[in-house]
């Protein structure tokens, strides 16, 4: 792999940030939270992380209720947006759909993304990866990072102690993550609506440092960048992935087994 720095960093990310935080807020204040969206600080990180990349089509595999479907198509208007959502039939499918139609730059399909994405991707493009999720999410990242078309792929539902974040961790090293200590502290303020929300609802889902009542070490579940580097090798990249995915798919049988003797 080559040692080429990437463009898209945590230090011009958390610059970029604090250059759009006003508006964003603005932009954002009367908009509902909606259960399973991504948080307000989350999709601040995407937005600053690609600031400076002006793309011409993002495309998101994983819409649910349209939450970071909505903002992105609110904030980056002069981009096509293109949602996928592998479940027509899903109750949230229609919320998703009555809340989007308002815009224009927003185009809804339904299908597999791990089909839909590599036929619809353009040089340039950043990719929002919300399902599949584990390491059928990196997967699909890195198959489209092979191509060399994507600026930048984003995969949500990485927070630390994974065995999927302990690879890119390994192997990505210019890759980062939302739940960046620097990041969280300045602008985790932002979701307090999000957190109010869930709580209201009596979700059983994240609260800060908390999945189900058990301590995590992330702030919440964490958007991981993944920037295009030219030095790259995908196709190693994607075996080394294959490999890791066996070894945790064991490991969890094994300690299952030994759970319950």
């Amino acid at each position: 792999m080559s040692s080429r720095a990437s463009k898209i960093t945590l230090t011009q990310t958390l610059t970029n940030a604090d250059k759009i935080i006003a508006k964003y807020d603005k932009q954002i204040k009367n908009i509902p939270y909606q259960e399973k969206g991504v948080l307000f600080s989350e999709l601040l990180f995407l937005l600053a992380a690609t600031l400076s990349l002006k793309p011409k089509q993002v495309l998101e595999s994983g819409r649910a209720r349209g939450q970071s479907t909505y903002i992105l198509g609110l904030c980056i208007p002069g981009a096509k947006l293109i949602s996928i959502e592998r479940d027509a039939t899903s109750p949230d499918a229609p919320i998703a759909e009555a809340r989007l139609k308002g815009l224009a730059n927003v185009c809804t399909l339904y299908g597999n993304s791990q089909v839909l994405l590599p036929a619809l991707i353009q040089p340039g493009d950043i990719v929002m990866i919300d399902g599949p999720k584990g390491f059928r999410a990196v997967r699909l990242a890195l198959t489209l990072l092979r191509t060399g078309k994507p600026a930048c792929i984003f995969i949500h539902d990485l927070y630390k102690d994974l065995p999927e974040r302990r690879f890119i961790d390994q192997n990505i090293p210019d890759a980062f993550f939302s739940d960046e200590e620097q990041f969280v502290e300045r602008f985790s303020h932002i979701d307090k609506l999000c957190w109010d929300t869930i709580s209201s609802n009596e979700l059983t889902g994240w609260q800060p440092h908390y999945f189900d009542g058990t301590k995590q070490q992330s702030y919440g579940p964490t958007l991981a960048c993944i920037p295009y580097n030219q030095g790259y090798s995908y196709g190693k990249l994607l075996i080394k992935l294959a490999w890791a995915g066996l070894a945790s798919r064991m490991t969890r049988s094994i300690s299952k087994k030994l759970s319950r003797r």
